[in-house]
């Protein structure tokens, strides 16, 4: 079984003095998804933010790959795309290509398709593009 990618121990984050979340232990492996529910003001997007590095949590800790992301969040930011809710998400373009456009703005979609490798997500990109090609009236091999 694969070690966890990314980790939390014992996390609280606070807004108000109010604990939002306490004591937070999660383990996300490779091809892991994480689902963030919850009430508006709940905490959603604090928790995808400290996950991120943007913010650190009031106690506890962050690993990337058994490593505090603190104290390496240059390679840690690296590695990741944050695409919140605010980053002009556009609701007539598919989730991929939206993924596909935040990963022109972080380099490329070699990242992206990367990314999908290691989620296991690849036939998701395969699938999409033979969609787009049918859909420009070309296939695939075509010029």
């Amino acid at each position: 079984m694969p070690a966890a990618l990314l980790t939390t121990r014992a996390m609280t984050v606070r807004r108000s003095g109010e604990a939002l979340f306490a004591k937070l232990a999660l383990a996300i492996k490779p091809g892991g998804l994480l689902e963030v529910s919850g009430a508006n003001g709940s905490g959603k997007t604090t928790l995808l933010r400290v996950l991120a590095g943007l913010l650190e949590p009031d106690e506890g800790e962050v690993r990337w790959r058994g490593e505090r992301i603190v104290d390496n969040l240059a390679g840690f930011c690296a590695e990741l795309a944050y695409v919140g809710h605010k980053d002009a998400i556009n609701r007539r373009l598919s989730t991929l290509d939206n993924l596909r456009f935040a990963a022109a703005l972080a380099g490329g979609d070699t990242r992206l398709q990367t990314a999908l490798d290691k989620l296991g997500c690849a036939s998701l990109w395969r699938a999409h593009e033979r969609a787009c090609d049918r859909r420009r009236g070309g296939g695939i091999g075509t010029s």
